[in-house]
């Protein structure tokens, strides 16, 4: 026990100093985001690496123990994705996985302060392995079930047709509203009617806690999902072009500019309500809950797997496809109310979860 705690410590001291945090945030993130991208498609560009959602995911994940650090990153916005990526060198390699494997000792920490593990020193290295088959068995179970609690599509989303990626490439960089709208539009009804997940609280218990609508975050959610769904298309698209125009790099950082992507908040807004039907008040109010930002303390309501999946940084937001499609779930709302206001989640949301979970 002493030994894990003081390794603990020492880590603790040594993530601290790495130089990775005096790059901007939008860096850190467009890399890691990139890195999780590889991994979710095998690779772009007939660079083929072996696909892994899993790995992809855990890499999204994990990056939510990094919030304290990230928090303590310059703000700076940059010109684009490229410029973004830029600023890191072959050197930063060794920091990028330091940071990785110290969020992933991050998320074992409370199991080993739970007993969940054996730890043995051997060799000046720290073994944990379970206490038994019987528990490691169980503990795959639980991870099925925790799965099994998040939200998902039952149905797969519709091919958005060429027609509309081509308009949209044709105004690159400007992000023409009508023409996102158009492209979102086409999978948004599929994903605010095929969309399950558990109940966990009742509709008047939901507002309540959060302070806006069920109806209203899965309106949101579901427009978030179909951005996510255009971007994907148009990251495609731009990769199939490289292969048939010229200046290959252009659309190269096209891709990453679809993968890791700003929009102009007020834009956001704009996008939301009209392919909602929201009002604007109405956007704001999930729009706030789900960003991190310095009006409400950077990171507030991250940690423990979860990421806010949308960054302000001055008047814009970083986002990605990625975190949009895995970040938004009831479960990880109620997590982030946890996180950030114990007081009103016990007041508002705890009793009716267990009630609803008992249901379950």
């Amino acid at each position: 026990m002493n030994e894990v705690e003081r390794f603990e410590e020492s880590c603790d001291k040594a993530i601290g100093k790495l130089s990775l945090w005096e790059k901007p945030l939008r860096s850190i993130l467009t890399g890691y985001i990139m890195m999780a991208d590889s991994l979710t498609f095998g690779g772009r560009f007939g660079s083929k690496i072996e696909r892994d959602q899993y790995k992809a995911e855990r890499i999204l994940a994990r990056l939510s123990y990094l919030a304290p650090y990230l928090s303590n990153c310059s703000r700076k916005l940059l010109k684009n994705s490229q410029e973004a990526m830029e600023t890191f060198e072959t050197s930063d390699g060794p920091e990028i996985q330091e940071a990785l494997m110290y969020a992933h000792f991050c998320e074992i920490m409370p199991q080993f302060r739970q007993q969940y593990y054996d730890v043995k020193l051997q060799d000046r290295n720290l073994y944990f392995s379970h206490k038994s088959d019987a528990f490691a068995k169980s503990e795959v179970k639980d991870v099925i079930l925790t799965e099994l609690c998040l939200g998902f599509d039952t149905k797969e989303p519709e091919t958005i047709p060429v027609t509309l990626l081509s308009n949209i490439s044709r105004q690159h960089p400007h992000k023409d509203l009508s023409a996102y709208i158009k492209g979102a539009a086409v999978n948004y009804g599929l994903h605010r009617s095929s969309f399950l997940e558990p109940t966990y609280i009742p509709d008047d218990a939901f507002s309540e806690s959060f302070g806006f609508s069920r109806d209203a975050f899965e309106k949101v959610r579901a427009a978030l999902w179909s951005l996510s769904d255009l971007l994907f298309a148009l990251s495609a698209f731009y990769e199939m072009s490289a292969g048939h125009e010229d200046n290959r790099a252009q659309w190269q950082w096209r891709v990453v500019d679809c993968i890791a992507p700003t929009f102009k908040r007020s834009w956001l807004v704009s996008f939301l309500c009209r392919l909602t039907g929201l009002t604007p008040d109405q956007i704001v109010l999930v729009l706030d809950f789900l960003v991190a930002s310095e009006k409400h303390g950077m990171f507030n309501r991250s940690g423990n797997g979860y990421l806010q999946p949308l960054v302000q940084l001055g008047e814009f937001i970083f986002t990605s496809p990625l975190l949009l499609r895995m970040m938004p779930s009831i479960r990880n709302m109620l997590y982030a109310l946890n996180q950030s206001d114990r007081d009103h989640f016990s007041k508002t949301a705890a009793h009716h979860l267990e009630v609803e979970l008992l249901k379950e």
